[in-house]
């Protein structure tokens, strides 16, 4: 019996180059793939692509699912965790056909899953899934690589995306904006389906499939933090601020390549991000925060009608929004984060090559008093 559902349709876009996950197969099947929970797949030490693999027979029978899904059953596995905030942007896996048939063709799906705290029991997940041009019917094929981008850090489902959730999900009927919040910030698995795995007609075959080198990427690490965690705010968190860089880390055409991102902050409330050259760890209390670029001179990126404007508000999943469009992360209109210029605003300095910075947002936090502000860790970054 297959289990009943609520779907609703869903996008693309995507940066990043650094490995969040690998799992090469080199050693063991580490992180447990196997078919939902039921049946682990079968490691082999040789005949990957190259080196070891993972080998599953796939077929609709032993699935509760419209179609069967490959998924990590480890306890502790790294496929998991706030996309968004880890900035995940793709994944990429190596497949190899033995043989098998399907009726229409199999199309493999990427899927992201929110499980409910509920791992083995799929009555209450939502998922949110996209496909990964994997594309077979019948018979044998060679060793292929796919990778599919993952626009995390969008705050609307993606063009390319579906959602679905099951009946007792706590966000079954609703958006599907509200579906990709609440996989995209807490994602406990990553899965592979033979094809649509929620709604449509229920997929029949059976395939004998290898499989190796599943990555997660995500983007080039900038920097370090200091002063964290920062001194939690009205939400019960600490603003959280961290950065990426979104090629190599160079300056060009003047803006830096750095592009840094606020997260956990108070919904609705005023933030912009500052910058300094001298960090200090602990710094001074300011408000209900700590102000760590204290002890030399430091600067605010809230210059308007330039490209030192980061004031911005936090959206209603805590995420620092950007007023004036001066990131490229988000749909227009929709930004989020900062994309750092190479002028430090309210400075003659400029940000070179060989020189470091350091972060930090400040922002408003009305719900914990009138005139209360706080602030997020610190996050420093040598271009």
């Amino acid at each position: 019996m297959k289990i009943p559902l609520l779907l609703l349709s869903l996008a693309l876009s995507t940066q990043g180059f650094a490995q969040i996950a690998s799992e090469d197969f080199s050693t063991a099947n580490t992180d447990v793939w196997g078919i939902e929970h039921h049946s682990p797949g079968t490691w082999n030490a040789t005949s990957g692509n190259p080196g070891g693999m993972l080998q599953v027979n796939v077929s609709s029978s032993q699935s509760i699912l419209p179609a069967a899904m490959l998924i990590p059953d480890a306890a502790i596995h790294p496929w998991s965790g706030n996309f968004a905030n880890l900035g995940v942007s793709a994944f990429t896996y190596d497949r190899e056909v033995v043989g098998g048939s399907a009726n229409f063709g199999t199309r493999i799906n990427l899927v992201l899953g929110n499980d409910n705290g509920t791992p083995t029991n799929f009555a209450d997940d939502t998922l949110v899934y996209t496909q990964t041009g994997d594309n077979f019917q019948f018979g044998s094929m060679p060793w292929a690589t796919f990778s599919t981008p993952i626009p995390s850090q969008e705050l609307v489902m993606p063009p390319s995306w579906s959602g679905g959730a099951f009946p007792s999900s706590p966000v079954a009927g609703s958006g599907p904006d509200i579906l990709w919040d609440h996989v995209i910030n807490h994602v406990d698995y990553v899965g592979l389906a033979m094809d649509t795995p929620l709604g449509g007609f229920a997929w029949f075959g059976s395939h004998t499939l290898n499989f190796d080198n599943f990555i997660l990427d995500g983007p080039v690490p900038a920097g370090i933090t200091f002063c964290d965690p920062a001194n939690i705010n009205s939400t019960g968190q600490s603003t959280t601020l961290g950065g990426s860089f979104l090629t190599g880390g160079g300056i060009s055409g003047g803006m830096s390549d750095l592009h840094l991102e606020c997260t956990n902050g108070v919904p609705n409330e005023l933030g912009y991000f500052l910058v300094g050259t001298t960090a200090t760890d602990p710094g001074l209390s300011v408000s209900n925060g700590v102000l760590c670029l204290a002890g030399g001179p430091f600067y605010r990126y809230n210059v308007a009608g330039t490209t030192s404007n980061s004031v911005g508000l936090f959206n209603a999943a805590g995420v620092l929004q950007n007023f004036a469009g001066t990131s490229s992360v988000g749909p227009v209109g929709m930004e989020t984060g900062f994309d750092v210029p190479d002028a430090v605003a309210g400075s003659p300095q400029v940000i070179t090559a060989g020189s470091t910075w350091h972060f930090q947002v400040w922002h408003r936090d009305t719900p914990a008093g009138a005139g209360t502000s706080n602030l997020s860790n610190g996050f420093s970054v040598t271009f």
